[in-house]
C-alpha cells in the first residue's frame, strides 16, 4: 500500500476511531454526544473517497497476516465510506431511537424497551409498552428504509452488488454453504427447542406457543428462579477473582456503566476507547441472568483488546474480525451455563428443571441469532422492503416458536454487530471451550495456562481470523457442528 494509504489507515484512521468510539460510548450509555456524526465526519472527508477503499481492496499483500490486515482495513474503510455519506441520516436514526415515550408511568425509548420488557412480570404492561412504542417504531422504520437504500447505493459505488456482499467479502465470512448451515442448525434444534419451550411456557406463564408473543419469551427466559440465583451485584468486583485466577487482569482501565436510563441501549456491549490502555463495558441492568450474560460477553470482547501489544498499525490495535470478537463474547458468556462455574461462584448445584431452563435460554438465544442471520442476509440483498415484514415475521416466528411483531423487521440495521458475525462466533465458541478443557482443565477459567494462551492469542491484536481460530481448536473450518453437538448432548 502506498504511503498515502498507510497514513490514512494509520494516524488519521486511528484518530477517527478514537473520536467515534468516545462519541458512541456516550450515545449508547444514554449521554448526549458533544457533536453529531455529520459534524464529526466533515473533518474526515478523505474517507468519503472511493479511491481510498479501492486502493486497499485491490492490493494483494502476501501471507496470512497481510491478507487479514487487508480485510480489516477494507472493512473499516467500507464502513467509513458509508458513514461519510449518510452521517446526517444516521443522526436522525439515533434521535428516533432515543426519543422518549411513556408507558405505565415509565419513560422508555426504542433503545431501552427490550430490557424493560424482559423484566416486566405483568403481561398487560408489556403489551402496553409494545403499543406505546409503535409511533416511534414507525418513524424509525421510515428512516431505516432510507438507511438501507444508502447502504446499498454506497456498496454499489464501491463495486459490490449490495451491502451484504460488501460486508461478507470484507469480513472473509463469505461461504457458499453459510445460509444452508444456519438453516440446518434451526432444523436440527427444532424439536428440542419447541418441546422444552412448550413445557416451560405452560408451567410458568400458562401459555401455548401459538399464544405467546416475543415479549413473553423474553420475560420467561429472565424470570423466576433465574432472578433468585443471579442476584444483582457489582460485576467488576465479582469478576476480579475469576480474572485473577487465570492471570487476565488487564493493566488498562475498564470503564463500567451499569445505570438504567431511557436513552441507553438495552444490550450489553464493550467498546475500545483507547486500546490497549482503556476500554468500556456497559450493561442495562434488568435483574437476573441477563445481566451476567451481557457483562461476561462484553468482558470477553474487552479483554481481546486489552492485551494487544502491537500499536504501530490501526489494524493491530483497533480493528477486529466481528465474528472472532463474537467467539470470545460467546465463550465468556457461556460461563453462566457451566455447571462447575455456577457451583463455585454462584453456589448453584441444581441438575433438574433449573438446568433445563438454563439450557433452553441458551438454545433460544442461539436460535434467535441464527434466524436473524438468515433474515439479515435477505434484508441486505433487498432494498425493496415491501415484502420484508412478512418475511421477518415468518423466519423469526419459526426460530422463536412464537408470534413476532413484524414492525421490528428493520431492527438488524440498528445492531452493533451483524447477526451473521454473531452467529458464526457463537457457533465456534463450543469448539474453543472444548479445546481449553482438553488442553488445560475442565475449569479452564481458573488455570493460569489458559490465561497465557489467551494473552498470546490476543497479543497481535486484530490479525486472528476465524479460520485461524478454527485451526487452533482442531477444526478444518469454522462451522456450527460443535454448537449442535453441545445442545444435542445437553438435551439427550
Amino acid at each position: 500500500m502506498s504511503g498515502y494509504i498507510e497514513r490514512i489507515t494509520g494516524n488519521t484512521g486511528e484518530r477517527l476511531l478514537r473520536e467515534l468510539s468516545v462519541r458512541l460510548w456516550r450515545e449508547l450509555t444514554g449521554k448526549k454526544p458533544e457533536t453529531g456524526l455529520a459534524e464529526l465526519m466533515r473533518g474526515y472527508s478523505d474517507f468519503g473517497e472511493r479511491e481510498l477503499f479501492q486502493s486497499v481492496w485491490d492490493s494483494r499483500p502476501e501471507g496470512d497476516e497481510g491478507g487479514a490486515g487487508r480485510l480489516l482495513a477494507a472493512s473499516f474503510l467500507g464502513t467509513m465510506f458509508i458513514l461519510s455519506r449518510s452521517a446526517a441520516l444516521e443522526d436522525a436514526v439515533n434521535n428516533a431511537e432515543t426519543g422518549k415515550f411513556t408507558s405505565g408511568g415509565k419513560k422508555l425509548s426504542l433503545r431501552s424497551i427490550h430490557a424493560e420488557l424482559a423484566r416486566q412480570p405483568k403481561r398487560g404492561e408489556r403489551e402496553l409498552a409494545v403499543s406505546a412504542a409503535k409511533p416511534a417504531q414507525e418513524k424509525q422504520n421510515t428512516l431505516l428504509r432510507k438507511k438501507l437504500d444508502a447502504m446499498t447505493e454506497c456498496a454499489q459505488a464501491l463495486g459490490f452488488g449490495d451491502y451484504g456482499e460488501l460486508a461478507g467479502e470484507t469480513s472473509g465470512l463469505v461461504r457458499g454453504n453459510a445460509a444452508e448451515e444456519a438453516k440446518a442448525f434451526l432444523a436440527d434444534t427444532e424439536y428440542a427447542s419447541k418441546d422444552i419451550l412448550t413445557w416451560f411456557l405452560a408451567k410458568k406463564l400458562e401459555l401455548k406457543p401459538r399464544q405467546a408473543e416475543e415479549h413473553d419469551i423474553a420475560f420467561l427466559l429472565n424470570s423466576d428462579e433465574l432472578k433468585g440465583n443471579f442476584p444483582r451485584r457489582d460485576m467488576i468486583s465479582f469478576s476480579r477473582p475469576i480474572l485473577e485466577a487465570s492471570g487476565l487482569i488487564p493493566e488498562g482501565g475498564i470503564s463500567y456503566d451499569s445505570e438504567r436510563s431511557p436513552g441507553k441501549i438495552s444490550d450489553g456491549f464493550s467498546l475500545p476507547l483507547d486500546p490497549p490502555a482503556s476500554t468500556g463495558i456497559s450493561i442495562y441492568p434488568a435483574g437476573s441472568i441477563r445481566d451476567y450474560e451481557h457483562f461476561f460477553g462484553s468482558l470477553g470482547r474487552a479483554l481481546s483488546f486489552m492485551f494487544t501489544e502491537r500499536e504501530d498499525y490501526l489494524e493491530f490495535k483497533w480493528l477486529r474480525d466481528e465474528a472472532v470478537e463474537s467467539a470470545f463474547d460467546s465463550l465468556f458468556r457461556g460461563l453462566v451455563y457451566e455447571p462447575r462455574w455456577l457451583a463455585k461462584y454462584l453456589r448453584i448445584d441444581d441438575e433438574g428443571d433449573f438446568r433445563r431452563f438454563l439450557g433452553l435460554r441458551w438454545l433460544m438465544s442461539a436460535r434467535y441469532l441464527t434466524g436473524l442471520s438468515v433474515y439479515e442476509a435477505d434484508l441486505f440483498k433487498n432494498s425493496e422492503t415491501e415484502s420484508m415484514p412478512e418475511h421477518y415475521e415468518r423466519i423469526m416466528g419459526s426460530s422463536l416458536h412464537c408470534r413476532i411483531d413484524a414492525g421490528g423487521y428493520l431492527r438488524p440495521l440498528t445492531r452493533l454487530t451483524r447477526a451473521s458475525s454473531a452467529f458464526h462466533g457463537a457457533a465456534s465458541a463450543p469448539a474453543l471451550s472444548n479445546y481449553l478443557r482438553e488442553r488445560f482443565d475442565e475449569e479452564w477459567w481458573r488455570v493460569p495456562g489458559a490465561g497465557d494462551f489467551f494473552k498470546d492469542l490476543w497479543r497481535e491484536g486484530g490479525r486472528v481470523t476465524m479460520r485461524r481460530l478454527a485451526e487452533i481448536t482442531g477444526g478444518e473450518k469454522p462451522g456450527s457442528d460443535p454448537l449442535k453437538s453441545y445442545f444435542g448432548n445437553l438435551f439427550d
